[in-house]
């Protein structure tokens, strides 16, 4: 050899295997699902004697989701090429590949190719065996659909290796229900109060075989159908001696009827047809008729009628009771009667908007808060010995209109000057009238002054002050009163002479010029806007934009002269 042979400069190690998962498939021998790791590898001689020969292995356990690896002896630079079925997989370059469903029943190889100066030929490994599919993997089917006889049932397959044919086999109580093999059934009258599930076969040629079942549908048994049916009515008079008959109404063609009349809502012994006459045990006593529908496949359906009247003996002779009076909060409505039996006893109830009010059972009712709004109508009942009780109800009202609060105008008392306190003088209200009250200053209202006594503050000066009172009863019609203004309020009396100057030496000076000294540093500012006095301090925000009338020598002095804090 006139130069030596490259020598073999890079080992794939081996990656540790995954234990394959325990499945119960039913899978054909020659595509089982491996339970040991696969080692397939080739080696392609080479003719010349100058490189030797490329080897490759593949290693793992052929199952969907288990890491295969490449062990190979190939010139340092050389490539790795995954193979499905002998096509490349897009990207599937490294020495290890983790399997996915597009695997599942192909088999799989590794192809080296060395670096072109190398010498050495591209060498591809063994196929392993064909990839298996773990079937704990494998998703149960689920029913949905209502589990009524004659609704549709229809099958969820779960999950399943990509191109596994599936066919489907419907159970009735675990046998097969014969011609149900697609994926949705129809319930008939044969699955009432049965478990009906869906067993799912899984195929691939060759490769994979599963069956599995669902969970019953609804996990409960088939109910009946519902029936199609009608409250049933009673045709007649209930008076002793008459005869009353049950009209049914319309039910799901087919359906077969049975009866029982009721006495106040039990059964009577023996009236079982469709027609009853009454009896002198039915006097004062309501009737009403049970009627039991049923048919094959079908849940079976009970229905009663309204209950009648309760049975006559005697008729009263009635009259429809009118109203009398103003539907109005705080106004009385009396009820009159009209022409009825003579020696008829009556007794009363009130009704809003057809409900009984609570203890309104006189003859007379006052409208109350409850009734704003509302309707009202009165039922009399009339009763007399030997004579079926009869009751009539007037016409309703128009709606209750609110109820009218009177109250007095409110009075102010007090002196108008700045630091004095003004007090409202309410008046006389409607009874249990709640009053508040809204001090105005110019008409406008003053933030925070809702109390009866207002203490005027700089604020005020030059103003006129009213206060505004509003009255609040359930029922009733708010009513607001507002007092007259004042005068003009005040400002406040200053110093006297020798108390200004005490200040003036000692806490407060008149200011001259833009500035404060330093010795009394607070600005105290006297807008002309008739808003309130305010002092600024030398870190607020306007204290250089101000010009002062005042110089203290704390905020506290500022305050006491009747000064209140810039808010900047």
């Amino acid at each position: 050899m006139t130069h030596s042979s490259p020598r073999l400069q890079h080992v794939l190690g081996t990656v540790a295997l995954v234990c394959a998962l325990a499945v119960s498939t039913v899978v054909p021998a020659q595509a089982a699902v491996s339970s040991a790791p696969l080692s397939a590898s080739t080696s392609t001689p080479v003719s010349s004697t100058t490189a030797e020969p490329v080897t490759v292995s593949v290693q793992g356990n052929t199952v969907l989701g288990q890491t295969l690896s490449a062990r190979a002896e190939a010139p340092s630079g050389s490539t790795y090429q995954w193979l499905r079925d002998g096509a490349a997989i897009s990207g599937a370059t490294s020495t290890s590949y983790r399997l996915v469903h597009a695997d599942v029943c192909k088999r799989m190889s590794m192809r080296v190719t060395p670096p072109a100066n190398s010498g050495a030929d591209t060498t591809t490994s063994a196929e392993t065996e064909r990839v298996g599919y773990p079937v704990s993997a494998v998703v149960a089917p689920t029913v949905y659909g209502t589990a009524t006889v004659g609704k549709t049932l229809t099958a969820r397959t779960g999950t399943w290796p990509s191109g596994t044919k599936l066919s489907y086999q419907w159970q009735r109580n675990g046998s097969n229900i014969a011609k149900a093999t697609s994926s949705s059934y129809n319930l008939t009258a044969a699955d009432l109060g049965k478990k009906v599930t869906v067993r799912v076969t899984g195929s691939i040629a060759g490769c994979f075989t599963h069956q599995v079942s669902s969970a019953a549908a609804g996990s409960t048994t088939v109910k009946g159908a519902a029936l199609a049916a009608a409250t049933p009515a009673i045709i007649g008079t209930a008076a002793v001696g008459k005869t009353l008959t049950a009209r049914v109404g319309s039910w799901t063609s087919g359906t077969s009827f049975s009866y029982q009349w009721l006495r106040n809502g039990k059964p009577i012994a023996k009236a079982t047809n469709r027609t009853y006459k009454a009896t002198a045990k039915d006097h004062n006593s309501s009737l009403s008729v049970k009627v039991t529908g049923k048919k094959s496949g079908y849940t079976t359906v009970s229905k009663t009628s309204s209950k009648t009247k309760k049975t006559a003996g005697a008729k009263l002779a009635t009259s429809t009771p009118t109203i009398v009076g103003t539907a109005m909060v705080g106004r009385t409505l009396n009820a009159r009667v009209g022409s009825w039996t003579s020696g008829t006893s009556f007794s009363y109830q009130w009704l809003r908007n057809g409900k009984p009010i609570t203890k309104a059972t006189k003859r007379t009712y006052t409208l109350t808060a409850n009734d704003r709004g509302k309707a009202l109508s009165l039922k009399v009942t009339g009763k007399k010995t030997g004579y079926t009780t009869t009751a009539k109800t007037s016409a309703k009202t128009k709606k209750a209109a609110a109820g009218t609060l009177s109250g007095a105008t409110p009075r102010i008392t007090g002196t108008t000057t700045v630091g004095k306190t003004l007090t409202v003088t309410r008046g006389t209200w409607t009874k249990s009238t709640t009053l508040s009250q809204q001090w105005l200053r110019n008409g406008k209202p003053i933030a925070k002054a809702t109390g009866t006594k207002y203490k005027l503050t700089s604020a005020d000066a030059g103003k006129r002050i009213s206060v505004r009172v509003a009255g609040k009863k359930g029922g009733y019609t708010t009513l607001t009163k507002t007092s007259a203004r004042t005068a003009a309020v005040k400002a406040a009396p200053k110093p006297k002479a020798a108390a200004k100057k005490k200040a003036t030496t000692s806490s407060r000076i008149t200011a001259s010029g833009k500035s404060c000294p330093a010795s009394h540093p607070i600005k105290g500012n006297r807008p002309t806007d008739g808003t309130d006095w305010k002092y600024h301090v030398p870190s607020g925000a306007f204290y250089s934009r101000t010009t002062p009338e005042e110089c203290f020598k704390t905020t506290s002095a500022a305050a006491a002269a009747g000064y209140r804090a810039s808010k900047r």
